[in-house]
């Protein structure tokens, strides 16, 4: 093999230094996109730990004790205290990989250019793309939960009032959909005494989300749909969409959910944004492996949390 064959099998000092800015520049480049089909990090309070953690140790509470009447120099006073339930949820790496080839860094650097980012951007969105699936679904291999696939949480059962006794929304008029939501955003504090009340995030498949914007109540007053009847009797609760509800629900039916978007009550758990390592030479490439670790959802307080399948 002639010393020329030798010298294009690996980048010389300035091509290594080029490269190495090259692909900083590129990895700033992924915190500039933004992956409209992914919402878990908009939908859920994001807990952050250290990156080294390869479990998250957790506690769901439940508050224990009650005030009692005293007198004046009273001493015995009764002790409240929170029962709490520890969980252990692993933390798990999620990753794919880009490659450049040499003939690929030398020549976006002889010519001026940058090299293309696009191969960065699609790990970057699969990797985003299952911490989304991760968020809404859990992994079940991994002993991960999701938000759809948590324990200990309150279930509403919707009504069998729509058409041949059916539940889905699309079987009923707007004010049999509106008790079936009412009810469902009734169930905790009904469960908890008053004590899970603050619900403010509703959730629904995409579909359902689209037909309570439509669904009217009466039809002296066409304008009044389920929609703007929630939102003016309900201003504190977000309702949104998301996709992964549809098909989530027990027996593979369409799901909603509410709760409180606060990380004191639950929480997507991430150790790793984004990170991409330094690369590899492989034969006549430099492959790029990027990465993200999460512990998945966890909840707290899982009764600020309801469930309504079937809709």
């Amino acid at each position: 093999m002639s010393k020329n064959m030798k010298q294009v099998m690996k980048l010389d000092s300035a091509e290594t230094l080029w490269f190495e800015k090259e692909l900083a520049h590129v990895e700033a480049k992924q915190f500039e996109v933004k992956y409209a089909p992914t919402k878990a990090r908009s939908l859920l309070p994001v807990k952050y730990i250290s990156p080294g953690k390869t479990s998250y140790e957790w506690h769901q509470f439940d508050s224990v004790g009650e005030a009692n009447r005293i007198s004046d120099y009273a001493k015995d006073f009764k002790t409240v205290n929170l029962k709490g339930e520890k969980f252990v949820s692993g933390v798990e790496s999620y990753g794919a990989a880009f490659q450049y080839s040499i003939q690929e860094i030398r020549g976006a650097r002889e010519g001026g250019r940058n090299l293309d980012a696009d191969k960065a951007t699609v790990a970057r969105k699969v990797i985003e793309q299952k911490l989304d699936r991760v968020a809404a679904l859990g992994d079940s291999d991994a002993s991960l939960l999701g938000l759809t696939t948590l324990t200990g949480c309150n279930d509403y059962d919707p009504t069998a009032d729509g058409a041949g006794s059916a539940k889905t929304f699309a079987s009923k008029d707007g004010t049999k959909v509106l008790n079936d939501i009412i009810n469902m955003l009734e169930k905790a504090p009904n469960a908890t005494n008053g004590a899970e009340s603050m619900q403010n995030r509703l959730i629904f498949p995409v579909a359902q989300f689209n037909m309570i914007k439509r669904l009217g109540l009466t039809s002296a007053d066409p304008g009044m749909t389920v929609w703007k009847f929630l939102k003016e009797h309900y201003p504190q609760i977000e309702i949104m969409s998301w996709a992964r509800l549809t098909g989530a629900g027990a027996g593979a039916t369409d799901l909603a959910i509410c709760y409180e978007a606060s990380e004191e009550k639950l929480a997507l758990i991430m150790a790793v944004d984004y990170e991409q390592v330094e690369p590899e030479k492989r034969g006549m490439a430099y492959k790029v492996a990027c990465h993200a670790r999460t512990g998945g959802v966890v909840n707290f307080y899982p009764k600020s949390v309801t469930y309504m399948d079937g809709i």
